[in-house]
């Protein structure tokens, strides 16, 4: 039988709750064999805890964020990998210079 082509989801620049929803709806879409995944800002209310816990822990608030999508990932995928592009860190902007947004998450199903 024929197979069916392989379907790749992808978000980029999603800020806030957005990446989230994009984890959600990759699990929920049976049809969905990939998520591509760069998240962008954090929310300024529905991320207010983890920037908190990112000064105490002396973390970059991007990069737990990111990490916690990585973990919701892995529970719905075979694989995940997190890649870093220096060549999409951000220089500046409302959240300064030090916040790297230069990381992506790649998830695949079998």
């Amino acid at each position: 039988p024929p197979q069916r082509p392989l379907s790749v989801c992808l978000g980029i620049h999603l800020c806030g709750a957005l990446a989230w929803r994009a984890v959600d709806l990759y699990a929920q879409i049976g049809s969905c064999d990939a998520l591509i995944l760069v998240p962008c800002c954090l929310d300024k209310r529905a991320d207010e805890s983890l920037k908190r816990n990112a000064r105490v822990l002396g973390r970059d608030p991007h990069h737990m964020k990111v990490d916690a999508l990585r973990s919701s990932l892995e529970r719905v995928s075979d694989s995940v990998l997190l890649l870093r592009d220096g060549l999409m860190r951000t220089q500046g902007g409302a959240e300064g210079a030090t916040h790297a947004k230069d990381l992506l998450l790649v998830a695949q199903k079998a």
